[in-house]
């Protein structure tokens, strides 16, 4: 009897460690995306940053008055030999801190002209580029050409809501 009782205990030890079972095993993969902002150094060492910081993004503070973040524009400067007016005056090959405001559908540019607000080029939807002599006697002082004529003392740009 006892050597009925070490067969089939020794055949259950070989019948348990050959069965191996099995799983569906489900694999998943998750992707996370992380958001991340990129600040350029500003280029420009005379001219200042003119677009509106104030502006609260898209529906804010109003649905029907509002103007885009300056980082949802993106705004970009750089320095650069540029020919423009400056007091009626045709500057050629200045170097010049540079700026292209092109605002996002639905908005449109406006600038804020000796203290007026002045749409950009064809009712602001067209790009408009403002530049900024970095020496002389202009040095530090924003101009455009705006819809037919020189805009001198530009102080600020929006991308406002149409």
């Amino acid at each position: 009897m006892f050597l009925l009782i070490i067969v089939i205990y020794f055949s259950m030890i070989k019948v348990l460690n050959s069965c191996i079972p099995t799983q569906n095993i489900e694999t998943t993969t998750t992707t996370t995306t992380v958001a991340t902002t990129t600040t350029t150094a500003f280029a420009c060492s005379t001219c200042s940053n003119i677009y509106n910081t104030g502006c609260q993004g898209t529906g804010l503070p109003s649905a029907s008055n509002w103007c885009v973040k300056e980082e949802d524009v993106p705004v970009q400067y750089s320095v650069e030999s540029a020919s423009f007016y400056v007091d009626y005056e045709f500057l050629t090959d200045e170097m010049a801190c540079t700026t292209t405001l092109s605002c996002p559908s639905g908005t449109h540019s406006v600038f804020l002209v000796s203290g007026y607000e002045e749409e950009g080029e064809n009712y602001g939807l067209d790009p408009t580029t403002l530049y900024c002599p970095e020496s002389g006697t202009s040095a530090g002082r924003w101009t455009s050409y705006l819809n037919g004529h020189e805009a001198n003392g530009i102080t600020r740009m929006t991308c406002k809501n149409n």
